[in-house]
């Protein structure tokens, strides 16, 4: 896992990261992974990555240096516009070398759906001996195109049609789907309903059936003079095709301020809003219990007196649900207006060296509450630090190396080439 903050205003952004990489098969955690990087040796622009550290089976930091060696000294007037070079150079250098794999993506991603729907179909009849199976299957497809059909989709899918599927992976949807239509009272759209359903799914900004990066791009644009940060969810490839999304957004020019944090992010939402998020949830959760039970005995206490019909029927009708919204939207107002909104208003003011600071130890305050609790300690390692201002570029403020500098001039000589 991941702490990741980034700290912004109009004079740079800063950004923090710790090292802790849990590896998913064995649950082990190593503190020396890389999640900062400059995307260009010359412009002020950077990349902050978080959960895999690889995409089909290649590591981001070689991807992402590789792209720094293609884009060389080009530039964008946006930050939007290294993105989508980004982007453009994952789909033309980097997955057209593994077709399989897209394929393979793909096909388990419509494997995962078929079981899904097929126990959750089979669930249903159990529970409900007058349903068919059919009945039940087709009613499941429904409900998971329709869950998904609202969601925005996915940049790069936009255009892409069930069609496409079928034609990519005609052999894996045949082969799944041949049991099921030589049984008795299968529906002769099932086909059409397993696509329409699976690209629901597939074309929405979810990461469903996945492992997922978090990649955030952070800096300037050639004509932009105010910092900005943009955070994608980047999950498969398939079909010469990238699955990913735009997750949030923001731009000092607009904002002037911003604290952003990513992966664990409940250390430091509890700075921003003066209350740790799972405590007030639980506050609001035993309120709401609370006016429930309230109610419910002040209405047998009333019955027990003889009171009226009339007045338990309007104790009955008062709706505790909007009351106690009323009381957490109070809350809310005033943890925005005491403590959100003055700590982005002091950020605004802030130095770069300000900035940095408040970055790293945002990610370390992360670190020691996962250290001194019974929690995982997957936050951890050394902090990496670095500074994007638009006269100065990308600065490392804090930088570990897994060699000793004072004898690798050659690295330095190379890089600066």
């Amino acid at each position: 896992m991941t702490a990741i903050v980034g700290v912004l205003n109009r004079q740079g952004a800063a950004f923090a990261a710790d090292s802790a990489a849990t590896h998913i098969k064995t649950h082990k955690i190593t503190n020396h992974a890389n999640k900062i990087f400059s995307i260009s040796k010359y412009h002020p622009v950077g990349v902050a990555l978080y959960n895999s550290l690889s995409f089909m089976g290649v590591p981001w930091e070689t991807i992402i240096k590789s792209f720094r060696q293609k884009l060389n000294d080009n530039t964008f007037d946006t930050l939007h516009g290294y993105i989508d070079a980004f982007w453009n150079y994952l789909k033309t250098d980097i997955i057209v070398r593994w077709p399989n794999l897209q394929e393979a993506d793909l096909i388990n991603f419509a494997n995962c759906y078929y079981n899904q729907i097929i126990e959750e179909a089979k669930a249903d009849v159990i529970g409900n001996n007058t349903l068919s199976f059919f009945t039940a299957l087709t009613n499941k497809m429904e409900l998971y195109r329709n869950a998904y059909k609202d969601r925005a989709k996915c940049d790069d899918l936009q255009t892409y049609t069930e069609m496409d599927v079928y034609k990519y992976i005609q052999a894996t949807i045949d082969n799944i789907l041949a049991p099921l239509q030589q049984m008795d009272g299968c529906p002769n759209d099932l086909q059409k309903n397993f696509l329409s359903s699976l690209l629901s799914i597939l074309k929405a900004d979810e990461n469903t059936y996945t492992t997922y990066t978090g990649l955030v791009f952070w800096g300037f644009g050639e004509e932009e003079f105010y910092p900005s940060y943009y955070e994608y969810n980047i999950s498969m490839a398939f079909d010469g095709r990238l699955k990913f999304f735009l997750k949030q957004s923001s731009e000092m020019e607009k904002s002037g301020a911003a604290i952003a944090s990513f992966a664990q992010t409940d250390m430091d939402i509890t700075l921003m809003r003066g209350i740790a998020p799972d405590l007030s949830n639980e506050c609001y959760n035993y309120y709401l219990k609370s006016l429930e039970e309230f109610k419910n005995e002040l209405s047998t206490q009333l019955q027990s007196a003889g009171a009226p019909q009339a007045l338990l029927d309007i104790i009955g009708s008062i709706d505790v649900k909007s009351k106690a919204q009323q009381y957490i939207d109070g809350i809310e107002d005033f943890i925005r207006i005491n403590h959100t909104d003055k700590l982005i208003e002091a950020i605004g003011y802030l130095s770069k060296e300000d900035l940095a600071e408040i970055a790293e130890n945002m990610v370390s305050m992360t670190y020691l509450n996962r250290r001194f609790t019974s929690q995982e300690e997957s936050v951890g390692g050394p902090v990496d630090v670095a500074v994007i201002t638009k006269g100065d570029g990308f600065v490392w403020i804090k930088r570990k190396h897994y060699f000793d500098a004072s004898i690798n001039q050659q690295f330095f000589e190379r890089y600066n080439r």
